[in-house]
């Protein structure tokens, strides 16, 4: 909604209305998200996370197995595509 774009306005806009939306208002507002770079936006900042927590992760679980688990569960979460 701060993107800067036409697509951030209208959804700033649309988000700040108090109506309940239809399944085809949510569906434009999920492209417009998309169109405004919010899908970009967020994949940037999970893998920054995701970059600091495996350094974290390697002093907080000193057992390799355990972290590689914790690790891989983070990587699925912030990689899935649905």
């Amino acid at each position: 909604m701060t993107s800067g774009t036409a697509a951030g306005d209208e959804l700033a806009e649309r988000y700040a209305r108090e109506d309940d939306f239809d399944a085809g208002q949510l569906a434009h507002m999920a492209w417009l998200i998309e169109a405004a770079g919010g899908r970009e936006w967020a994949g940037a900042q999970a893998a920054e996370r995701l970059a600091a927590a495996h350094g974290f992760l390697h002093r907080a679980v000193p057992e390799p197995e355990r972290a590689r688990d914790l690790l891989s569960l983070a990587d699925l979460i912030t990689t899935r595509d649905h």
